[in-house]
């Protein structure tokens, strides 16, 4: 070995140099093999599921977005109907309101004549109508039929039809009414329920 630093080289030397050349490529190869590609393989499987977990919080950023729009929706929704239920009049109340009605009629100057229509029924709603008949001056009337539609609770003018108004009196026709929702009954519900 001697020999190589001396400038002669031997073939012992070009063994000696074959052997380490073959052990680094050994090493070198046992490293790629042993520690680099199953680190690589492991980085890949670590990559796929950060790709994965970004793509699922991605979709639970937009479920949660969605989710607090539809729960701003409905809420504004409950409370549009709370208000609604507020102004709608329970059915003891009725006979009450019709007094007022005729109160505000007659304070007004005008003659009013109240009938019960028959009531119409829905999946979920009760609607009472009346006839009205109204007679007095026509902005009497108008007044009248303003204050009906400007009441607390909810009440719905239709079929107005304003006569003529001949000698200071005009005669008013129209359709006035009321709405109540009707809650399902449980035991009802659950006697329509298959298998019972």
């Amino acid at each position: 070995m001697l020999e190589f630093f001396k400038g002669t080289v031997t073939p012992k030397d070009w063994a000696f140099v074959g052997v380490v050349l073959a052990i680094a490529a050994l090493l070198g190869a046992g490293f790629y093999f042993g520690v680099y590609k199953k680190q690589n393989e492991r980085l890949a499987v670590i990559q796929e599921e950060l790709k994965t977990t970004e793509a699922e919080l991605k979709e639970a950023v937009a479920i949660s977005q969605t989710y607090e729009e539809f729960k701003q929706q409905a809420e504004t929704a409950e409370k549009l109907v709370q208000v609604f239920e507020e102004r709608l009049p329970e059915e003891r109340e009725i006979p009450k309101l019709l007094e007022q009605f005729e109160a505000k009629a007659t304070e007004l100057g005008l003659s009013v004549e109240l009938t019960q229509l028959p009531t119409r029924t829905d999946t979920n709603k009760e609607t009472i109508p009346y006839e009205i008949v109204a007679r007095g001056g026509f902005h009497d009337i108008v007044q009248f039929i303003n204050l009906l539609e400007r009441d607390k609770r909810y009440l719905k003018v239709s079929n107005l039809d304003i006569g003529e108004e001949i000698a200071d009196v005009s005669e008013a026709n129209f359709h006035l009414s009321t709405f109540r929702f009707i809650q399902a009954d449980n035991e009802s519900v659950a006697s329509n329920e298959p298998g019972k």
